[in-house]
């Protein structure tokens, strides 16, 4: 018989993150840095989880073989423990046992003890944030873990990934073995609690009794319907803010990309600058399953038709390709401006993504693929409140509310339906 409570084995803590260091070093600019280099601002945590940022916390030196030894500590609801790194998970678990868990830390490299600071509060956890899925994929998951960590005055604890340092988030690794929820085996949850209450019933709160989602381990994508991430949407776009420096950059392509590129002091440009209009023409591993590729023919027919009926004028717009293949569609989209990353950025080609995806979150006006990365640039994006989608029971692209409806079509395509839309595109 399977076992239904599920633990894991506490992950190796390793202090030095490789993708951190690659975006610094892409980005070029040393300001770029993990969380775990960065002084503890112990006022801001506390406030976090509501607790009086005048608390001082009790402080304990964990470096030495005593370091779980909690009976003495007092009641309060914030500890600052000096711990050895090669210890901490040992410091976890004794903490954990007094309601204690960990809601930050700090270490250099290589260095022989770092600071931490525990609440009393409790814990959820995703140790496998960085894995299945790309960027989008992370966000929606990382984005459901603080929406719960919030609904439950939970500390949150999450693997290493891109959106920490794009997005300056400082959440600890977590080290202990918890119970896992799989989104995808709910049943194999022992605690009645969880195998009963649909992930999206989670966000609204609707766990019977405080802490029942406590010392859990979350897996899963979370991409159901978007009317349960929509009460929070200011809270999302509020946590992916780009780190400043981060923006900086963006700002400066997405104001050149405003302006014309080339055609700067344009008429266009000067009285206030172009509309951006983003188009997601997604490739790279799409063409299988539900992973559809929206032909070119469906963005340039829902482009003619804003001339057509609306009025649009194509010398007051540029049409952004975000795409991994944006140079075979430059051509396309004539009477219009086209522009791609490489023609407004100034940063590694590498981070192209991120610069597709930004100005798909800052455009006018957007079509998206069958796609949760375009999907997610739809919801954060401020300026618009219905988006372009493509739908294969229309053949075409169709409006829809980024607030409201499902973020992907998962309903799979034959080879043959597959081979018409590339005959089209």
């Amino acid at each position: 018989m399977l076992r239904r409570f599920l633990r894991q084995p506490a992950p190796k803590l390793e202090f030095e993150r490789k993708l951190s260091l690659d975006l610094a070093a892409l980005l070029g600019d040393d300001s770029v840095k993990p969380r775990w280099l960065k002084p503890l601002d112990v006022s801001s945590v506390l406030a976090r989880y509501g607790i009086d940022p005048r608390t001082t916390p009790h402080c304990i030196d964990a470096t030495g073989a005593a370091c779980t030894d909690s009976s003495a500590l007092p009641q309060c609801d914030a500890i600052l423990a000096t711990f050895a790194p090669a210890r901490l998970a040992e410091l976890d678990d004794a903490l954990a046992a007094r309601g204690f868990n960990r809601a930050a830390d700090c270490s250099a490299p290589d260095a022989p003890h770092g600071t931490a600071l525990y609440v009393r509060r409790p814990l959820v956890a995703m140790s496998s944030l960085d894995k299945k899925g790309r960027f989008a994929n992370q966000l929606f998951k990382y984005l459901f873990m603080r929406i719960l960590a919030k609904q439950h005055g939970a500390v949150l604890q999450v693997s290493d990934w891109a959106g920490a340092h794009l997005y300056g988030l400082d959440e600890p690794t977590p080290l202990r073995a918890l119970e896992q929820y799989d989104e995808s085996r709910p049943r194999a949850c022992r605690r009645a609690s969880l195998r009963k209450t649909a992930p999206e019933r989670m966000l609204a709160g609707e766990v019977g009794g405080e802490g029942e989602v406590a010392d859990a381990d979350f897996q899963g994508y979370f991409q159901f319907d978007a009317r349960h991430y929509a009460p929070h949407q200011e809270f999302a776009r509020e946590v992916f803010t780009l780190a400043p420096q981060v923006q900086a950059r963006l700002d400066r392509a997405l104001a050149k990309l405003r302006e014309g590129g080339s055609e700067a002091g344009s008429e266009a440009g000067s009285r206030g600058g172009r509309e951006v209009i983003a188009v997601h023409l997604r490739r790279g591993d799409y063409g299988r399953g539900y992973f559809f590729r929206t032909p070119c023919a469906w963005y340039e027919q829902w482009l003619a038709s804003l001339c057509a009926e609306r009025g649009l004028d194509p010398a007051r717009v540029v049409v952004y390709l975000a795409s991994e293949d944006p140079e075979r569609y430059r051509g396309r989209f004539k009477p219009f401006h086209t522009a791609t990353a490489r023609d407004v950025s100034d940063m590694p080609p590498a981070l192209d993504w991120l610069l597709d995806f930004e100005v798909m979150r800052a455009a006018d006006r957007l079509a998206i693929a069958n796609s949760s990365f375009s999907f997610m640039a739809a919801f954060l994006n401020p300026r618009i409140t219905r988006a372009m989608r493509p739908s294969i029971a229309r053949m075409g692209l169709v409006e829809f509310d980024p607030r409201d409806g499902a973020i992907l079509d998962r309903k799979r395509l034959s080879r043959r339906m597959h081979a018409r839309l590339a005959a089209l595109d």
